[in-house]
């Protein structure tokens, strides 16, 4: 019997007249010429880049020739561009992009191997427009205790969330009947620290563990995003 199973439902509100859900994303790049300063701060290389008229064009931070940290470009108004965060040249977590204006065009959420999870459009008035991906995903703290758990052991587990501009997030954990209904539950509101989950069964036998990713935008749920876990627990 496989001991573990991941289940994902996305469920899309409206939140302006027509959002649109594509699950094709495309890369970005910037091919602007600049010049460039280099700063040692901190064992790392803090790198300004300026446009030609003087203007600050980006600020990133390296080490081993690698980005590692914020990342920061600018348009050449002044207004900034898009941010970023880097870990050993590995782009992760939440990223943002703005119209020249200054407000947020879209939003995007990376995971922890660089890949996009999840992208939020906003039109030139701020309403959400478009949505793509999944907003959640869990990672095991000791993935070989997934197979078979005793009662002794605690399944303990990180929930990594999508938190884009304007709106709120909210998580349910906890366990569920067949009838997909929590028997126990925590409800919590997202702040930005990253959930560390722990759990212990308190009998034998297969359990199922729902976590449930609201995000929430004028009062609207306009994503939930849900994973299931299965676990065998023995004596």
């Amino acid at each position: 019997m496989k001991a573990y199973n991941f289940f994902w439902a996305l469920i899309l509100i409206g939140a302006c007249n027509d959002i649109k859900v594509n699950k094709n994303i495309q890369n970005k790049q910037d091919t602007t010429t600049y010049v460039l300063d280099m700063i040692n701060k901190e064992e790392s290389e803090y790198c300004i880049k300026v446009y030609l008229n003087g203007k600050l064009q980006s600020e990133v931070y390296y080490k081993d020739s690698l980005k590692n940290g914020p990342t920061k470009f600018y348009y050449k108004n002044g207004k900034i561009k898009y941010e970023e965060n880097y870990f050993k040249g590995i782009i992760q977590g939440d990223a943002y992009f703005y119209y020249n204006n200054g407000k947020i065009k879209y939003y995007e959420y990376y995971d922890l191997k660089g890949n996009l999870r999840f992208r939020v459009n906003y039109n030139k008035k701020g309403k959400i427009c478009s949505i793509e991906g999944k907003s959640l995903y869990i990672v095991f703290k000791d993935r070989k205790k997934i197979d078979t758990m005793s009662l002794k052991d605690t399944l303990s587990f990180m929930v990594f969330l999508a938190s884009p501009p304007e709106t709120q997030t909210m998580i349910e954990v906890g366990k569920i009947n067949s009838k997909m209904e929590f028997i126990e539950k925590k409800d919590f509101s997202y702040t930005g620290e990253i959930p560390i989950i722990n759990y212990k069964f308190n009998q034998t036998g297969l359990h199922r563990l729902m976590i449930i990713a609201k995000i929430i935008n004028d009062s609207t749920v306009i994503v939930s995003d849900t994973v299931f876990i299965t676990v065998k627990v023995i004596l």
